[in-house]
């Protein structure tokens, strides 16, 4: 080591994926962009900071106007840094938004999205959980095949919570009963289990409404908790209910349950 002059610094041009400090070296070149930009661009800013998980920017924004001036501040923004955004996809169009090879492309809403995982359809609006167990339902069900069954169905919301755990109580039925991973179940048992997993299937075709404020609300929401137990389960329940113009009621929710241990 020469100790007779100053050492050579270095610098990463690239976040070079694979190294454990990637994502927060990551997350804090995004932050510090936002920060840099905060004075002439606040809101963008704010989005940034507030509303991007992961790789992806998932806010609202009441109208298409601002909607254009939001993605034009982002994409401003976001390449100072260095950020290359790959497109936008709105439930609206989106007017005054340039699509030249120059700049970000905007994908319409005719496609199908997922925003953390979770379906999103922009030309509906609407969230949706799917699940594909048609291999599980047909095959003979194990203690291993139906906690794989259960896992695979991402559901971070909690709209289908009532019956996820309605199939993990009976997960713990068979380790009560001391069924092994890979146990032949009885008849009875593997019915059960079928039906289970038929019902389950079911939520795909439950759509829920992106939005929390309906369209044609007339006033205020009021926000409503409660929770219960019982023996086998326990659970949590938020409602936002809104009075619609035409005097009856909308409710938009999310929840929370867990199986009694063991």
């Amino acid at each position: 080591m020469d100790d007779t002059r100053n050492p050579d610094t270095f610098i990463k041009t690239v976040l070079t994926f694979g190294d454990k400090p990637a994502p927060a070296m990551a997350l804090t070149a995004l932050r510090m962009t936002a920060k840099e930009n905060a004075d002439m661009y606040p809101t963008a800013a704010k989005v940034i900071n507030h509303d991007t998980y992961m790789d992806d920017v998932c806010t609202s924004v009441k109208t298409s106007e601002e909607g254009a001036e939001l993605i034009h501040s982002l994409n401003k923004v976001l390449d100072t840094g260095g950020f290359k955004i790959k497109g936008w996809m709105s439930n609206r169009e989106v007017n005054g938004t340039s699509t030249s090879a120059e700049t970000v492309k905007l994908l319409g809403n005719t496609m199908e999205e997922k925003v953390l995982g979770v379906k999103w359809n922009p030309n509906e609006d609407t969230l949706e959980v799917k699940v594909k167990l048609k291999q599980t339902v047909s095959d003979n069900i194990t203690k291993r095949k139906a906690l794989g069954a259960i896992s695979r169905v991402y559901d971070p919301i909690g709209f289908v919570a009532p019956v996820i755990v309605k199939l993990k109580m009976e997960m713990q039925e068979l380790w009560k009963a001391g069924v092994d991973w890979d146990d032949d179940l009885s008849p009875e048992i593997q019915e059960n289990w079928k039906h289970l997993f038929s019902e389950l299937e079911k939520i795909n075709n439950v759509k829920i409404e992106r939005c929390l404020t309906p369209h044609n609300a007339s006033e205020e929401a009021s926000l409503i908790v409660f929770c219960d137990a019982s023996e086998k389960a326990f659970g949590a329940c938020a409602y936002l209910r809104w009075r619609l113009n035409n005097d009856t009621f909308e409710t938009r929710f999310w929840r929370e349950n867990h199986e009694s241990p063991l």
